[in-house]
Order: C-alpha cells, then sequence, then structure tokens
C-alpha cells in the first residue's frame, strides 16, 4: 500500500464519492456530520472544497480556529489513486 496526503481538490471528487458511499453502505458514522452523504454534484463538492480551502486561511466564523484537511490517498496500480479519507 502507497499512501500519501492531498490537499481537497475537484480532481478527487469520483474517488471522494466512492469512499462515501462505501462508507454509507457499511453503515459507518462519519464525522463531522455534514460529510454523512456522497456529494449530488459536482458544484456542491466543489463548495466543499472551497470551505476547507477557506477554513485553513482563517476566512471562517470566529468561534472556530482555522485548521487544515488532507485526503489519504491510495496509489497501487490496480486501485487507481483510491482516496480512503
Amino acid at each position: 500500500m502507497n499512501l500519501y496526503l492531498v490537499k481537497p481538490d475537484l480532481t478527487y471528487y469520483e474517488q471522494y464519492n466512492e469512499m462515501m458511499a462505501e462508507w454509507c453502505a457499511e453503515g459507518m458514522s462519519v464525522s463531522p456530520w455534514f460529510l454523512g452523504e456522497p456529494f449530488a454534484g459536482i458544484d456542491d463538492f466543489a463548495d466543499f472544497v472551497r470551505m476547507l480551502d477557506n477554513c485553513e486561511k482563517g476566512i471562517l466564523d470566529k468561534k472556530f480556529a482555522p485548521s487544515s484537511s488532507y485526503f489519504a490517498v491510495n496509489e497501487e496500480r490496480d486501485m487507481r489513486n483510491r482516496c480512503f479519507g
């Protein structure tokens, strides 16, 4: 397994939704709550990526602290850059 971290980006839309669909099918509890289902479309995913970018830059409600988010990706020949979290 060859795992690495990447910044959230639109190129991971399909992999992210596949991961979330698997988690939902298995009945896994996902936190935070707004990540409970795959995104309906790429526009919703783009909003999500933009929100994560804004959180890192400190563009958020003052009651929250800036934070960085990454996706864990497994790069193997038979897994085509699969997103794991």
